[in-house]
Parts: C-alpha cells; sequence; structure tokens
C-alpha cells in the first residue's frame, strides 16, 4: 500500500508539473521504477555482414512512465552517469534535464529538435539538420558536440518521438532492436 501510494504521489508530481519546470532538481530523489538494458545492432540488411556482432547497449533507467535516463549514448559506458541524458515527455513534448533545469528537446507542433546546452560539461545537443526514413518513418538527427574543442567526427543520433534515440550512425549504423522489431511487425 506505501508503495501504491508512493508511485501515485510520484505520477501526480511529474504529471503535474508544468512544461519548464520539475518539482525535484536532483533526479536521484525520486525512486526508481525500472530498469532494462536497451541493444543497438548492425541491421545487415544494410550494412556489411563484417559488423554482425558489432553492437551497443545502453541502460534506460524509469522514474516513473514519462521520465527516464538514458546512459550510455553520449559516451561508451551504459552505466555512467556523466555521461547519460535524462528526459521528460508530456503531450507529446520531449525535454532534457540538464544543470539549469529542463530545457525543450522536440516540440511536436512543428516537428523539430531544439538546441540544448549542457554549460557545465561544456557540451550541446544540437539538430544536425539531417533526417533518416526508415520504414517510411521519419527520424530526425542530432548531434552531441562538444563546446569549445574542434573534433573532426560526431556520431549522428536519430530520434523518433515514440521511442527516443533509435539510430546512431557513425562508423557503423546501430539501429535499436526494439525499434528496428516493431518497424519491421508494421509493416509486415
Amino acid at each position: 500500500m506505501k508503495k501504491t501510494l508512493s508511485i501515485i504521489i510520484t505520477l501526480f508530481l511529474l504529471t503535474s508539473c508544468s512544461d519548464d519546470k520539475f518539482p525535484q532538481d536532483n533526479l536521484s530523489d525520486i525512486k526508481v521504477t525500472s530498469k532494462e538494458k536497451i541493444k543497438f545492432s548492425v541491421d545487415t540488411a544494410t550494412d556489411s555482414p563484417l559488423y554482425d556482432n558489432y553492437n551497443f547497449v545502453m541502460t534506460r533507467t524509469h522514474y516513473s512512465d514519462s521520465s527516464f535516463n538514458d546512459s550510455g549514448l553520449i559516451c561508451s559506458s551504459d552505466t555512467a552517469t556523466a555521461c547519460s541524458l535524462t528526459f521528460k515527455k508530456n503531450n507529446g513534448f520531449w525535454y532534457v534535464k540538464t544543470p539549469d533545469g529542463w530545457q525543450e528537446f522536440y516540440n511536436p507542433k512543428d516537428s523539430l529538435l531544439k538546441v540544448v546546452y549542457f554549460k557545465a560539461a561544456k557540451f550541446i545537443l544540437k539538430p544536425v539538420g539531417q533526417n533518416l526514413a526508415y520504414n517510411k518513418k521519419a527520424l530526425l538527427g542530432f548531434i552531441s558536440e562538444p563546446l569549445y574543442v574542434y573534433t573532426s567526427h560526431n556520431s549522428n543520433l536519430f530520434f523518433d518521438k515514440d521511442f527516443g534515440v533509435v539510430v546512431i550512425d557513425g562508423d557503423v549504423t546501430l539501429f535499436r532492436e526494439d525499434f528496428k522489431n516493431k518497424n519491421n511487425a508494421d509493416t509486415d
């Protein structure tokens, strides 16, 4: 009973907050409801079979139905919290948690990604103006770009408004398996 009441109160707080505010500055104060490993792998239909065993795993930590943390998207560790992104969904809008608060990332009214600044960590999430079509779905591209540092290569990340990041496109293109499986089933 106590656990159920705690979850109901957390959900109420999450759904009742305004689009740019969140009741806690520190998400570690919010109870974790579940964790899942999400696998990205090579689509052998489009990439060379040489990369067949190349894959990537990210950890998604759920705080509620609408807020979660994705560890591993901007670095190679699926458990490092320093390189994770915390998202909140609210009526189709997506927000990203920064040290300065929640910033809008995706707006369903104009179907565009927004620039999100992480000043203390010295990087930005920046739309690349490139979309990727996958099974008739338009995926929006963005990068994690370091500030004040020149890099010769950044991997493009592609965003789906229902799943979040679903494609990592670098030297090899990795597709989120649950997204790929759902979309392949929808086209059958």
